[in-house]
């Protein structure tokens, strides 16, 4: 059966779950990789991985994250600069190792350019992985955004990307194979922007579901409703969004929790404009983040452009509902009014709407809750893994990469 060589510089769980995909059939290759246990950090992990072939490229990571200590700038290294930077070194290494018996490789947005290059020299097919949406469906929608605050602008990385870079994204898409998209959003912001031959795989990600649910109480139906955030706290993800909502809303109503880092500058120019009291946890590991959503009622996720939203299933598989912008992968995993609530992207009026609905009838927030957890069980990363697998194989597995597979 052909294998396949998987790469991504920062690893994540979808990127170590597509690694384990293959890995359990024997069909992994090689896992390339910046940083793995034990020299990686604690989350640089994933026990099922434990044994896999896995190539680490340490050097320029490690530098990077020391340089995270430094004051804001470009070389700071939760900058996009050193991001980049840090990510195109990882894909000219990548691309030096690959040869004919690798069978094929699969990479991600960014770092697939030198890699999906010597694959078209070697005669190997690219499989590309498209976490986000387009980079000019998501320009286009942000712009919309700085239209009406242009104060914005500054904290949009996407909106002031070098144009050779874009063309390298651009040149990634067109050479892959196959492509798959963690949502309908993601397929639909490049149907029209690659070749029609090349075939679009909707596989969405998914959670565990593992831990214990919320237990709902009647404390749980009273005032005050318990919000919460959790993701990089960035405009992208409509933060400022909901805190409009939220200053029209009565003050004793409701409780705000932010889990996540703040985008430098950003909370400054949210606090000079809106009054919302919140408590923010900062960074949090997985285990506090799930005993945060179990102390909450409602998962909020607002964004502007999100490929997914990990914390959609994570929240739900924690026996919570969730708002979703219809620019997440909200519309593919819950229904208006079922496991939560489905809002237009960048309307405060629609998002308060939502906000509302859940004050005033608290307990419907149980019952979505408990739907949630049901439903959050259909994606689970088992099920991510057995789609993935029957997407680039087809249903029988037959040892070759279908590319008609739906």
């Amino acid at each position: 059966m052909q294998r396949v060589t998987l790469s991504h510089p920062f690893g994540n769980p979808n990127s170590y779950n597509a690694a384990l995909a293959f890995y359990e059939r024997n069909l992994l290759s090689c896992f390339h990789t910046c940083l793995f246990a034990p020299l990686g950090t604690e989350r640089r992990f994933h026990p099922g991985l434990r044994s896999a072939p896995i190539v680490t490229h340490p050097q320029r990571e490690i530098a990077r994250l020391v340089s995270t200590v430094v004051p804001f700038s470009r070389w700071n290294g939760r900058s996009a600069q050193m991001v980049h930077s840090t990510g195109a070194a990882f894909d000219a290494r990548v691309s030096d190792r690959l040869s004919a018996a690798d069978g094929a490789i699969y990479a991600y947005e960014d770092w697939a350019f030198r890699s999906f290059r010597r694959a078209r020299e070697l005669g190997l097919p690219a499989f590309y992985e498209l976490p986000t949406a387009h980079f000019a469906e998501k320009a286009k929608w942000l712009a919309l955004e700085v239209m009406r605050q242009p104060e914005l602008a500054r904290f949009f990385d996407a909106l002031n990307e070098p144009q050779d870079k874009l063309l390298r994204k651009q040149a990634e898409l067109e050479a892959a194979a196959a492509i798959v998209c963690p949502s309908s959003l993601v397929k639909m912001s490049i149907q029209d922007k690659i070749p029609t031959s090349t075939p679009i795989h909707v596989i969405p990600y998914g959670t565990d579901v593992s831990a214990r649910s919320k237990q709902w109480e009647s404390s749980d139906l009273h005032h005050p409703i318990h919000f919460i955030y959790a993701g990089s706290l960035n405009p992208q993800k409509g933060i400022h969004r909901l805190f409009e909502a939220l200053e029209r809303l009565p003050f004793h109503s409701y409780v705000l929790t932010l889990a996540g880092r703040w985008v430098p500058g950003f909370r400054e120019w949210l606090e000079r404009r809106y009054r919302v009291h919140y408590e923010h946890f900062g960074h949090v590991g997985a285990p506090e983040l799930y005993n945060l959503y179990r102390r909450s009622h409602v998962l909020v996720l607002p964004s502007l452009c999100d490929g997914f939203g990990l914390v959609l299933l994570d929240a739900m598989a924690s026996g919570i509902p969730v708002i979703a912008s219809d620019r997440t992968a909200g519309p593919d995993i819950i229904r208006h009014g079922a496991e939560g609530y489905l809002v237009r992207a960048g309307d405060t009026e629609d998002l308060q709407r939502a906000l509302e609905r859940c004050l005033h009838d608290p307990v419907s927030l149980a019952e979505m809750g408990t739907r949630a957890r049901i439903q959050a069980a259909q994606f689970t990363w088992r099920v991510y893994r057995e789609r993935l697998i029957g997407a680039l194989y087809g249903p029988s597995q037959r040892g070759t990469w279908d590319a008609t597979a739906s």
